[in-house]
């Protein structure tokens, strides 16, 4: 990356306008406004349209159907007899502190009910309370009546009622287990839908013969209506051979026992067969699709061109484990910046990108790809993709998949350029961002990645680890020093005495009182060990004291290094303490989900070899991230030395030596007050140097 911090800046901004654009786009109350219509009892969708009766029920679940609902209350006014609509929490709040304030629920008059529940994605006591009440209302409905349904990403666990033989706790955990796994949302709604009593077409058998209407914001690729919301309107035999092939694939199945496993590989059969067409689909149910991922990504890319950037899609359905989703991005990236370069013909990019596994183009994208980069703005390009990549967690750490998608790809970046150097020359930055606005159990919505995060976190626990060092040495001298000290003293104090005692010899005789003065100067002299020890230890527990901040801020940033930090599935801990959190993008809750957004952000430097020393002299490195003490690290380094002593050399690491190989480091121009800049090194104006040699570090 540049070292020209605006420039970095000005990136995410555009960034951020690109993924807000594509978030409103998806609106839940932009989707019902611009597509939806009500009028003499007919309900249009776009090009359908349907006739409702007189009285008119609402439902819901997902994270995106508060606005829906807002919205339809006041389009169907008085026809609209009574809602239940069940959301997650924390979204009526949300609701308040939205700048759109466009549609609110009517007060005191409103027949709609909002119920939280649920949180981090996960069903609880509440959204199964809730979703007893929409049972009892739905039930209640008949022909006369008609019931519109909203559902969206989230629906899973906010419309949960499991079968009554299973344990609520044995489901919730399964499905845990399976997304720590790495299982993509259709293989868990799957497992999931036989676990339900109203998925897999449940709430349709409850509803009939009531006609019914479902409004969907789908969030998975594909929007296969089975799957959304794990499929309460949508025909599922629920055949266990499915679910039996998932839960071995993931090598679970052995481990499940009991009632769960009599439920999950049980054939099942439904009275159902009145209700279903030929084509297997509910004569009362219309299902219909307001909006996916391909709405928000063609909305952001209309922002990048009024930001006169050019924008590339690539896909919309970008699915698999997320270090091989980074790998591809990387790939596809390197192969536009050697387009840009002319150094790479159409045939060839065809050749290297139509088989890859994950972002496998078609002909006639690339066609698509090189007539834009014929064309490409001096502003630069943006590529744009969205889907949902998995995470497999192995770690204890906290994140969520978009955060660790923006840190693999500025290590894999990272190393793209050190075997091409020539990648140098151009600005890279990834945005990976939640439409949801919730990556994972965090309160980010996702994060930037660029190849500078590596190196500054690598040179800061260099750092750090220097000055604990010196630390160290300064304590083991004083204590050197003291210790010293003290047997001086000790010895001069054991030959006064040895000198008062040959006088006292002088004057006795016999064996008796040789012996006496012998155990007298036998339990002096224990006394004195026993003293010594004891003012060491005191003396150590003195020095551990100042010591120990300085080990256990090491320790932190060793946890943040970024291989430590994925290994642990411990991005978030990473990315809010670097740079006091300023790669984090957090936005709150959106009120709408339709999978993630993906953004990166090419641009050819135009080099002038200047850098602002001055301000990168006044900056402490130690001040530009947030290095507080986790009281776990206290625990770990604790556990580490309960049983022995601590082992000043084991720690100890002279500065000279702290980085190996420094002159080999990473030729890449990036925001790093200590690298220098690559692309031209050979007749830079100023030559490199170390810019903390002679700087005063507060210790």
């Amino acid at each position: 990356m540049s070292t020209d911090v605006k420039s970095l800046e000005k990136s995410k901004s555009i960034l951020k306008k690109m993924y807000f654009a594509g978030v409103h786009a998806v609106s839940p109350k932009t989707l019902i406004a611009d597509k939806v219509k009500f009028k003499d009892r007919v309900l249009y969708v776009e090009n359908e349209s349907f006739e409702l009766k007189e009285n008119i029920y609402l439902v819901g679940f997902g994270k995106a159907v508060m606005g829906m609902a807002l919205v339809l209350e006041h389009m169907l006014g008085d026809y609209l007899k009574k809602g239940i609509i069940s959301i997650p929490s924390a979204s009526t709040e949300g609701m308040w502190k939205s700048e759109d304030k466009s549609y609110f629920p009517k007060l005191g008059t409103s027949v709609v009910t909002y119920h939280e529940g649920g949180v981090n994605n996960q069903p609880d006591d509440r959204s199964l309370e809730t979703t007893h009440q929409i049972i009892d209302l739905i039930e209640t409905l008949t022909e006369n009546d008609s019931l519109i349904v909203l559902i969206s990403g989230g629906g899973s666990a906010l419309l949960y009622m499991p079968r009554p033989a299973i344990d609520r706790d044995d489901k919730m955990h399964l499905c845990k287990m399976l997304q720590h796994a790495g299982a993509d949302i259709k293989e868990l709604n799957i497992v999931r839908s036989k676990l339900s009593m109203v998925k897999g077409g449940g709430l349709a058998r409850m509803a009939y013969p009531t006609s019914v209407v479902s409004l969907i914001l789908s969030d998975i690729v594909g929007d296969p209506l089975d799957l959304i919301a794990s499929g309460p309107l949508v025909y599922s035999n629920k055949r266990p051979k499915d679910v039996i092939a998932i839960l071995k694939k993931y090598e679970l199945f052995d481990s499940v026992e009991g009632d769960l496993k009599k439920v999950l590989i049980a054939n099942e059969t439904f009275k159902d067969k009145h209700m279903l067409t030929r084509r297997k689909e509910f004569k009362h149910v219309s299902n219909v699709i307001l909006g996916n991922n391909v709405v928000a990504i063609e909305a952001a890319s209309a922002e990048a061109y009024r930001n006169k950037i050019t924008p590339i899609i690539l896909r919309p359905d970008v699915v698999g484990d997320v270090h091989d989703v980074s790998l591809a991005y990387v790939h596809i990236t390197s192969l536009i910046c050697l387009a840009l370069d002319k150094t790479l013909e159409k045939e060839e990019f065809f050749e290297k990108v139509k088989d890859i596994p994950i972002l496998s183009l078609s002909a006639p994208k690339v066609d698509e790809i090189f007539n834009l980069i014929d064309n490409v703005s001096e502003e630069g390009l943006i590529l744009i993709g969205g889907g949902e990549p998995t995470v497999a967690v192995k770690g204890k750490g906290k994140g969520g998949r978009n955060q660790e998608l923006a840190l693999y790809f500025s290590l894999d970046w990272l190393a793209k350029i050190k075997s091409v150097p020539q990648f140098a020359e151009y600005d890279v930055i990834m945005l990976s961002a939640g439409t949801d606005g919730q990556d994972g159990p965090t309160d980010a919505t996702g994060a930037f990645g660029y190849p500078a995060i590596g190196p500054i976190i690598h040179d800061l626990y260099a750092l750090t680890k220097s000055i604990a060092s010196k630390v160290i040495v300064r304590e083991k001298e004083k204590q050197d020093a003291i210790r010293k000290k003290k047997e001086e003293e000790e010895q001069f104090e054991r030959k006064q005495q040895e000198r008062k005692e040959v006088c006292k010899m002088q004057e006795l005789s016999g064996y008796l009182s040789t012996r006496k003065v012998d155990i007298q100067d036998k339990a002096q002299n224990e006394k004195g060990n026993k003293k010594l020890a004891s003012d060491k230890d005191k003396a150590e527990d003195a020095d551990m004291e100042n010591i120990l901040p300085f080990i256990y801020r090491t320790m932190e940033v060793e946890r943040m290094l970024p291989e430590n930090a994925l290994k642990e599935n411990d991005a978030y801990n990473l990315l809010s303490r670097f740079k006091k959190g300023a790669d984090l993008f957090k936005t709150g809750l959106t009120g709408t989900n339709v999978m993630d957004l993906h953004f990166i952000f090419i641009k050819k430097r135009n080099c002038d070899c200047k850098i602002n020393f001055e301000k990168e002299v006044l900056e402490n490195p130690l001040d530009m991230h947030d290095l507080y003490i986790d009281p776990s690290t206290i625990e770990k380094y604790k556990d580490l030395y309960k049983r022995d002593l601590f082992k000043w050399d084991s720690f100890l690491q002279r500065p000279s030596h702290l980085v190996k190989e420094k002159d080999d480091r990473l030729n890449i121009k990036i925001i790093d007050d200590n690298l220098a800049d690559p692309c031209c090194r050979r007749d830079r104006k100023f030559p490199p140097r170390n810019l903390l040699k002679d700087k005063v570090l507060p210790i």
